[in-house]
């Protein structure tokens, strides 16, 4: 499961394309690490009680948004994901509007994203692009299209199970050797251009006459 997992995460260029005598070799592709934190699960819990904001829930987001890993029970983490879903749609529908449609309709259409995230048993395996949205909604530009995006993201059968607490140390340690070698590759790899080039022979005279 967790070899299948390091293979499937994204690659995160994190080098710049190197200056002076090294450019012109490729960026270092990396993957970021799961991050799994005991403060990080009490937060999720006393938002699940009372709805608390705090930075540990926008960091929950982003991390899932950057490695596609969840490592928080669904139970918990749903109830974040269903009310920051609820909360973009709402602001998109009062600064954007709804068209020429009755607002039933949008409702519905919420009503049905709140319903299908309720039900999923465990992580949706589209929640990676599902925090992306919440965390950047502004990659859309009218409500329509963006609670289009999200029933499609929500409209799947398949789901991830979260990584328990000793299995995050497993992944971290895959995902660390994985970017040594990335790194290594890198290095090893030759500068555009450096290969010996073989010198031209020059013409002599008399093949030049």
């Amino acid at each position: 499961m967790l070899s299948n997992l390091v293979s499937q995460s994204p690659d995160v260029a994190v080098s710049p394309a190197p200056a002076g005598p090294e450019a012109g070799r490729p960026s270092v592709l990396q993957r970021d690490f799961v991050d799994y934190s005991d403060q990080r699960r009490a937060a999720l819990e006393q938002f699940a009680n009372n709805h608390t904001a705090s930075e540990e829930l926008t960091g929950i987001l982003t991390n899932v948004a950057k490695t596609g890993i969840t490592c928080y029970s669904w139970d918990l983490l749903k109830v974040l994901i269903m009310f920051k879903v609820d909360e973009v749609l709402q602001m998109f529908f009062n600064t954007h509007g709804w068209g020429e449609e009755p607002a039933e309709t949008f409702l519905q259409q919420k009503q049905h994203i709140m319903h299908a995230l309720n039900g999923f048993p465990e992580a949706p395996w589209t929640l990676q692009r599902v925090c992306e949205l919440v965390l950047n909604p502004a990659l859309y530009s009218t409500t329509k299209s963006l609670i289009f995006a999200i029933e499609k993201l929500v409209n799947v059968s398949s789901t991830q199970a979260p990584l328990l607490p000793e299995q995050v140390i497993t992944y971290n340690q895959a995902i660390a050797l994985n970017n040594q070698q990335q790194a290594a590759a890198a290095a090893a790899a030759p500068l555009p251009g450096s290969g010996l080039v073989e010198e031209a022979t020059p013409m002599d005279d008399e093949s030049s006459s």
